[in-house]
């Protein structure tokens, strides 16, 4: 089938997005000579836009930019003069639907691929624990699937960053790792003193190494200068800076993609970004479904009990059930976290 011209709609959010991205090198793989463009919300443009593989980026506004059905319509309405051969809608949320409707009603005649929520196996999931997903649930994958794509077809990423990023200087003589002890939603995050522990307590296990840990996260995560300073005046060889809140969405990103050589993190858009790019870390993967990453420079730690009530959520969001607050959390110690960490460093 040639295509000459695709359309990819992914809205929001950071996350699902980088794993969105994920299906471009098979999509330029099976139609090499197709034009990609992207429709995404306005604050997520210069995300997509990393990609050397999109040729445009048609953005909506968002809700606090008086996004609203017109501006939806607008969009349409000028996708619709690009005469697109093939619309991957990887949302499916009311949005895309509607865009792929009013497409139709106007005479398009691009073929339409819908990534599916799959929302009766969500509701079989977490509302009679009847598990029906592919174990574990690897994100990218979920987007390449629709596509024909499989496992095989997943391929680490280079993004292009604007010349207005400095670009870090290379340090071959320090290690440099990023914590990213923020979620979205409270019932994700790794607790704050386990954070602690790992960071005072890696460089005890590689003594000959210089550390330094780069704390990601936004300007409301304030857990994260308790972190920093938790760690502040020790005597080990490190340096702890807190960035939480001091940089961008895309300053972050960068400082992930060009200055990390190994990240620590739960579920969250940063560890997706490492997934993607290919850079070594620890997932610490907990109470959600749908986040475990697709390629092999992120070794997964779980908790070793088995325990029934997980996944109990798509996103973080819920209450816990266990009496040990967090337990699929809590039971991934700082001391597994080490252990993995040495192996993959040295």
């Amino acid at each position: 089938m040639s295509m000459k011209k695709i359309l990819i709609i992914r809205f929001s959010s950071f996350g699902d997005i980088v794993q969105a991205m994920g299906a471009l090198p098979f999509i330029q793989s099976k139609w090499p000579h197709a034009k990609i463009h992207w429709a995404t919300r306005d604050d997520f443009s210069d995300l997509v836009k990393l990609s050397p593989r999109v040729d445009h980026v048609w953005t909506l506004p968002s809700s606090a930019k008086g996004g609203d059905f017109k501006s939806l319509l607008e969009l349409t309405r000028k996708l619709h003069q690009e005469n697109f051969d093939l619309i991957y809608d990887a949302h499916s949320n009311l949005r895309s639907k509607l865009m792929k409707l009013i497409l139709s009603q106007w005479g398009s005649k691009a073929t339409m691929i819908t990534r599916s929520k799959e929302r009766l196996k969500r509701l079989l999931l977490f509302t009679f624990r009847i598990n029906l997903f592919p174990k574990p649930y690897r994100g990218i994958l979920s987007y390449l699937a629709p596509l024909g794509g499989g496992i095989g077809d997943f391929t680490h990423e280079k993004w292009t960053f604007p010349k207005s990023l400095s670009q870090s200087s290379a340090d071959t003589t320090t290690t440099r790792i990023v914590i990213v002890p923020s979620a979205a939603w409270e019932m994700k995050r790794w607790p704050c003193d386990y954070f602690i522990k790992f960071i005072l307590g890696l460089p005890k296990e590689l003594p000959s190494r210089t550390f330094a840990y780069s704390i990601l996260g936004g300007s409301s995560d304030h857990f994260c200068e308790d972190i920093a300073k938790a760690c502040a005046n020790s005597a080990l060889n490190i340096t702890v800076e807190n960035l939480a809140g001091k940089l961008s969405l895309m300053e972050s990103i960068h400082r992930l993609a060009c200055g990390a050589d190994f990240v620590l993190s739960a579920d969250t858009g940063f560890l997706h970004v490492a997934d993607l790019l290919g850079i070594k870390g620890i997932a610490l993967m907990g109470p959600t479904a749908f986040g475990f990453p697709s390629g092999h420079t992120l070794k997964i730690l779980e908790s070793p009990s088995y325990l029934p009530c997980r996944p109990c959520t798509k996103d973080g969001r819920g209450k816990c059930s266990q009496k040990t607050y967090k337990r699929c959390l809590t039971e991934i110690t700082p001391e597994m976290a080490i252990k993995a960490t040495v192996q993959m460093l040295q």
